[in-house]
């Protein structure tokens, strides 16, 4: 969220400094705060906000190799406490046997 703050700031500080004496000072706020109002309602419509990660040390690494996606989502459901949509696995360690997950969820 924050790089597309960023990049609405930058985005409107060029479109100001391009401004020439032929646009008045009504039409340039009116641009600015119609970009702004559509940053400011995509945050806060809940559908729209999309779904968050995060990444997991994950130590049962038996029940990664089974392959069984429904008894391993499950369990990170159960450790996480969050409503999990989807996983990936990012990488397996041998050596700690563990793996890296990354869980996307519902914000």
């Amino acid at each position: 969220h924050d790089l597309t703050y960023l990049f609405v700031v930058i985005g409107l500080g060029i479109l100001n400094a391009v401004v020439n004496d032929s646009v008045s000072l009504s039409e340039v706020l009116f641009v600015n705060g119609i970009i702004a109002g559509v940053a400011a309602l995509l945050e806060y419509i809940p559908w729209v906000s999309g779904t968050a990660s995060l990444r997991v040390i994950y130590d049962d690494l038996e029940r990664v190799r089974s392959g069984d996606r429904a008894a391993l989502m499950a369990d990170l459901v159960a450790r996480t406490g969050l409503e999990i949509e989807r996983y990936t696995i990012d990488d397996i360690d041998l050596l700690r046997e563990t793996a890296r997950i990354t869980v996307y969820f519902q914000e």
